[in-house]
């Protein structure tokens, strides 16, 4: 009978390869989010102590869970406890996968909730699961946290033709601020001293000065852990805005399979930072992306 086994974040690290290809395999899911760099990277800063589970093969396809005590007892979820974007179930066969995760925990009296975040957005397959699921009990579908996406598939042109007169404007007006302004952009490279320069912008920002952003303590683990997977596979992007030499501004994304995943923080309020999507949607469609992703 398939049974859900305990695993660690080092055992977890080994097959990452294998996990990557099932991330590739799963329809409609996030592939961003629910890669390990950035489900590890999440699991490891937010929730380092809880228990590890695995169901399934790593060669055809797993469910990646984690356990957290609550007052009502113990609730079952993704690896990432934090947005939720990423699919736990992963496979070209989600349902099938599902289904090993059923019978696993169909006899297991130590689990009070199943919650499973991301899953293929497709009508038929999420009806699927869900009717896998109802053997283990009552199954209800959540709201889910939404996640901005552009489709570069035209290039980046074709996408702004498609914004407003008044969007493409003010966009026209930041950028030329930003020009006047003396604002110079540079990679920021893929060394190991990468993130704490990112940090030390970010520490300069309104969001340092509250303890939020990449300052927070358990974002700078996070995003710590994600730039050095990024950054040792080649595959991060990072670029630095440089006014009268020092850093004011950065954005902070890898590419995954033709998509780019990005977030961005600059020092001033929100406002001044509209200048900052094209370029880098423009470098993202150079490297034959297309989409492009933000959580700013």
């Amino acid at each position: 009978m398939p049974t859900l086994e305990p695993i660690s974040l080092d055992e977890l690290e080994r097959l990452s390869p294998s996990l990557e290809r099932l991330v590739d395999q799963t329809p409609s899911i996030d592939r961003w989010c629910s890669s390990p760099d950035w489900a590890l990277s999440t699991n490891l800063a937010f929730a380092p102590d809880s228990p590890r589970y695995v169901a399934g093969d790593p060669a055809t396809g797993v469910a990646l869970l984690a356990a957290h005590e609550h007052a009502h007892g113990v609730t079952l979820s993704g690896l990432e406890p934090m947005w939720g974007f990423g699919s736990p179930i992963l496979g070209a066969d989600p349902v099938a996968v599902t289904r090993l995760l059923v019978a696993g925990l169909a006899h297991d009296n130590t689990w009070h909730s199943l919650v499973l975040p991301g899953l293929p957005l497709s009508a038929p397959v999420l009806t699927a699961i869900a009717e896998a699921l109802s053997a283990l009990g009552d199954v209800r579908v959540g709201t889910a946290i939404e996640r901005e996406m552009i489709d570069l598939t035209d290039g980046v042109d074709a996408w702004l033709a498609r914004r407003s007169p008044r969007f493409r404007r003010n966009l026209r007006r930041a950028e030329r601020a930003a020009e006047l302004a003396g604002v110079r952009y540079e990679p920021a490279g893929n060394g190991p001293d990468v993130f704490d320069r990112l940090l030390a912008i970010e520490a300069r920002s309104w969001k340092g000065k509250e303890g939020s952003g990449i300052t927070a303590p358990d974002m700078a683990t996070m995003y710590r852990s994600l730039t050095e997977r990024l950054a040792s596979k080649g595959t991060l992007r990072a670029t630095v805005a440089i006014r009268d030499d020092h850093d004011v501004g950065f954005i902070l994304g890898g590419v995954r399979v033709r998509f780019i995943g990005a977030s961005a923080c600059v020092c001033r309020r929100r406002g001044k930072a509209k200048h900052w999507t094209p370029p880098a949607m423009a470098r993202a469609a150079r490297l034959g992306s297309t989409r492009y992703g933000e959580l700013v």
